[in-house]
């Protein structure tokens, strides 16, 4: 046989194996198709949410700004370690620290755990102070 007729035979074997491809194999493709299409109707879905709950957020933040609280207490806060704090009972001090852990309960409680290099203090906020924070 010469170079020629070897090349043809070539071309032609590939043609035909090429051609069409088996079941197994469309099936893989609509199921990577399927998957696909899944995969970015699910980020439209996720990208929509996430969109709405910024807007939530700058709602909630822009009706912060509004709520004015009452001052009935106009004496001045005097600055007490959390370890001491405990000494001064009904008496309006000013803690110093960092928010350790913050939880919320509901809409209308929220409980703020700071610490100073003493210790540790829990605050409750309720009401109108809960939808400042």
């Amino acid at each position: 046989m010469d170079a020629l007729s070897l090349q043809d035979q070539d071309q032609d074997s590939t043609t035909a194996t090429s051609a069409a491809p088996s079941a197994s194999a469309q099936k893989r493709a609509a199921k990577l198709a399927l998957a696909a299409e899944k995969k970015a109707q699910r980020q439209q879905e996720q990208a929509h949410e996430q969109a709405q709950k910024q807007a939530l957020e700058k709602e909630r933040l822009e009706a912060a700004k509004s709520i004015k609280l009452n001052d009935k207490n106009t004496t001045s806060a005097k600055e007490f370690k959390i370890a001491v704090s405990h000494t001064k009972k009904g008496e309006r001090i000013q803690v110093k620290g960092w928010c350790h852990r913050i939880r919320r309960q509901g809409k209308e409680l929220l409980f703020i755990v700071l610490r100073d290099g003493t210790q540790q203090l829990q605050c409750i906020l309720t009401g109108q102070l809960v939808r400042l924070f």
